[in-house]
This record gives structure tokens, C-alpha cells and sequence, in this order.
């Protein structure tokens, strides 16, 4: 896996990314240089940048369709039909840059042939991609040092995800005792390690925290190291692959004696620059629509809980009646996240973000922070208008739930940077394009 925006992606879905590009330059670029005789000179005044528009399209609506996250295929007729409708959409950009008359449109004698064989070149490469992924060619074997429920949840995410390239082969523990709620074999003790490294040959080892580690074996996986065999803390790789904070490994220290769960100084100081530019854009290229919104939909206020916990009024558009019942066109605002564009007065004001922890209710906050570890540690940032939590997980605020979400927020926290934000804002655009709500 490889850090991309503070968030690690699956060193597959770069690769498929990458395939991509290549293929799709390979047939336009192959049918142009036929139909020009080979004349390299056409190509390199005119020829790149319809090319170079086209692929930007279509990897633009590949990722906006979610097939470079979901890259196994479910369905073969559903795969086709997400490709023929991002091809689809492709070509009507093309038709209005041709309409404009700008030089950019590439020669319809190019691109609807360009474009057949694309489509059946990439609905291949995607084939034989999500055959790789289910087989698990090339994925690394993980051999876990230790039991917990830590290991149990990353094992389950291991092989429900066989795109992160990590399979999970078992685990060693002291006693030799085997766990059937780990769905994960025991391969036998600590004791063992060399012999089971041997025998099983794991190209990760993954440990528990330090203090399941005795000392007798410190030299054991010093060794290992150096014979290339990557060695990684559970915590590490559970924040790694789910995109969390493993809060069962936080402790008091991590707070009190740590800046491991601070959020940068600098970043802090630099997001109101960024979010309030980024509204003002929003604004005033909106401010038609929200104007009319507002003569038809009553704009609330309510009461959450802001930075440090301090209270504030949140502004949205109502999407209830009286009686509590959501409206048609609440429910349309509430489709297409339409509802928090009051929110960006929030914004304005200082009192929220565009990305951040979801603001709670004082009353929510209040019992969450008494039965929840750490809760209050969520709101050292600014609460957004969407957030790394709300792209990610959705659900009750209560118990388990408000756990993982606490997950998400802390892991927020802790990596909090310009490049981060630009990830969730781009992967909330894309949520609410498809008319899924992830505020």
C-alpha cells in the first residue's frame, strides 16, 4: 500500500489506475497515428491534448462510478453498463467541445472507434484484475505474533479485502490456544517463531504492543527484519487498512505524554484559509439557487457542540414538518446534501470547517463523553460540514457505533492536512453525485 493524501491506498488500485491510462492512450493514440499514416509530426501538434482530455473523462468517471475502490466484479452486465455510461458521458463533453468549436475535441473518426476498443480493452483488464484480487495472485502472506480482538477484526478485514494484497495465514500465541471466534488458525506459540517462520514462510509478521512481546524475542524478530520479512504493529496496521485509530491500543499516555493523537499546529492554522476560500467559491456560484431554496425552505438552527466544546447555532435547510415527518423536498435536499448549505454561514463565522468530526448535539455529547473513552479528544479540530468519519462510516451514535465512529474522527485528528481534506471533499463530491448523502 502506498500514503496518497495521508490516507494508504492499496498498491492494486494504483496499478489498475495506471493500466488504465496506458490502455486508453494506447488505442486512441494507435488508431490516430493508422488513420495518419504514421505521421508522428500531426500527432505532436494536435493529437495529445484531445487524447490527454479524453483519458482525463473517462478516469474521472471511473472513480466517480467507484470502480477503482470496488475492484472486484460482481457482475460482469454491471460492470458493462458502468463503463458504457461513463464512455457515454464522455461523449457528450465532446460534443459540446466540438459545438464550441474548441481545438481540444479529438476527430470523430478517432474517437468512436478509439473509444469501442477502449471499452472492450479496459472491460478486460478489469476482468482479469478482479481474477488476480479473488485468487490473491501475489498477495503477502501475514503471519500475526499474538492473540486479541485487534487481530481478530484486522484478520476479518484482510480477507473480506483481498485488494490490500495481505493474507492472513494464522496466528502464534503463548499457550498454544486455539480460538475459534478468530476464524484464523493457531499455528502454535511465540516460542516457535523461527521454526513457524521457516515453515510457513510469511512475508509480514505483525506483532501486538509491546508488552506482548518478551524480551527473549527481540533478537528473533531483529533477525527476521533483516532477512527482508516486514514486521508491523497491530495497531499500525489496523489504522493502515481501515483508515482508523485502533482505540482498544490508545491508552492515557497516547494523550497526556503524546502528540500522537494531536492534530498538526500548522495545518490547524492553514484550514480556515483554505475552507472559508473554498466556501466563498461555493457561495457565490450557488447563490441563485440557495436564494430560491430559501423563499421555499425555512432555514433552522440548532444547537451542537463546536471546537473544544464549545456551543454554537448549526444552520440548515428544514426538511421536516411539523409533526417530524420528512418532506418531499426534504427529502430530495437530504439526497443531494442540499440541506447543509446553510452551513457554510457556519463556516464564514469560524465556528466550522469544511471537513471535520460531524458537530453533536450538547445532550449526545454530553452521555457520549461519559460512556466513551477519549470522545471528547474529537473536537480539538473544528466540526465540518462532512468529514473522514461521515465518507466512511454511517450509523447510530450510540454504543458500538459512536465507537467506530470516534475511530474515524480521532484518525481525522491525527493526520489532519490540506491534502487530506481535498481527499474528502473529493470523495464526498463524488458520494453526493450519486445522490448518496455523506453529511
Amino acid at each position: 500500500m502506498i500514503r496518497i493524501f495521508r490516507v494508504l491506498v492499496p498498491a492494486s488500485a494504483l496499478t489498475l489506475l495506471f493500466s488504465d491510462l496506458v490502455l486508453l492512450f494506447a488505442c486512441y493514440f494507435g488508431l490516430w497515428y493508422y488513420q495518419s499514416d504514421g505521421d508522428l509530426f500531426l500527432f505532436s501538434v494536435s493529437g495529445w491534448q484531445p487524447i490527454a482530455l479524453v483519458e482525463v473523462l473517462l478516469v474521472v468517471g471511473i472513480y466517480f462510478r467507484h470502480l477503482y475502490s470496488d475492484l472486484r466484479v460482481p457482475s460482469r452486465i454491471a460492470l458493462l453498463q458502468q463503463l458504457c455510461l461513463v464512455f457515454g458521458v464522455t461523449f457528450i463533453v465532446e460534443a459540446l467541445i466540438s459545438y464550441w468549436g474548441l481545438d481540444w475535441a479529438m476527430p470523430r473518426g478517432v474517437l468512436v472507434p478509439g473509444s469501442a476498443l477502449a471499452l472492450a480493452v479496459v472491460y478486460i483488464n478489469r476482468l482479469l484484475f478482479s481474477f488476480a484480487i479473488r485468487n490473491r495472485i501475489g498477495a503477502r502472506r501475514v503471519l500475526f505474533v499474538g492473540y486479541s480482538p485487534t487481530v481478530v477484526r484486522l484478520a476479518k478485514r484482510l480477507r473480506d479485502y483481498p485488494e490490500l494484497g495481505l493474507m492472513p495465514i494464522g496466528y502464534l500465541d503463548q499457550d498454544e490456544t486455539s480460538h475459534p471466534d478468530a476464524n484464523l488458525p493457531c499455528l502454535g506459540s511465540v516460542a516457535k517463531l523461527p521454526s513457524i517462520v521457516d515453515e510457513y514462510h510469511p512475508d509480514w509478521i505483525v506483532a501486538g504492543t509491546g508488552e506482548r512481546i518478551e524480551p527473549q524475542w527481540v533478537d528473533d524478530f531483529l533477525d527476521l527484519r533483516f532477512e527482508g520479512v516486514h514486521t508491523e504493529r497491530v495497531a499500525s496496521l489496523y489504522e493502515a487498512t481501515l483508515g482508523r485509530v485502533c482505540m482498544p491500543e490508545v491508552s492515557q499516555q497516547d494523550l497526556v505524554f503524546s502528540e500522537r493523537l494531536q492534530p498538526d499546529r500548522f495545518s490547524m492554522n492553514l484550514q480556515p484559509f483554505y475552507s472559508i476560500g473554498l466556501a466563498l467559491a461555493i457561495v457565490i456560484l450557488t447563490l441563485p439557487f440557495i436564494a430560491i431554496l430559501a423563499i421555499f425552505v425555512k432555514v433552522a438552527g440548532e444547537s451542537r457542540i463546536g471546537m473544544n466544546g464549545a456551543p454554537f447555532t448549526m444552520y440548515c435547510f428544514r426538511t421536516t414538518d411539523e409533526s417530524g415527518q420528512v418532506t418531499q423536498i426534504g427529502r430530495f435536499l437530504r439526497r443531494f446534501a442540499l440541506d447543509a448549505l446553510p452551513q457554510f454561514w457556519n463556516v464564514f463565522r469560524g465556528e466550522m470547517s469544511l471537513v471535520g468530526p460531524a458537530p453533536d448535539r450538547p445532550e449526545f455529547a454530553s452521555r457520549l463523553n461519559e460512556i466513551v473513552p477519549f470522545h471528547p479528544q474529537r473536537t480539538v479540530v473544528k466540526p465540518g460540514m462532512t468529514g473522514w468519519a461521515q465518507i466512511n462510516y454511517f450509523g447510530d451514535s450510540e454504543g458500538q457505533d459512536a465507537m467506530r465512529r470516534l475511530e474515524y474522527d480521532l484518525y481525522y485528528v491525527k493526520n489532519l492536512s490540506p491534502s487530506l481534506d481535498f481527499s474528502v471533499m473529493l470523495r464526498w463530491v463524488r458520494e453526493v453525485t450519486r445522490g448518496f448523502n455523506a453529511v
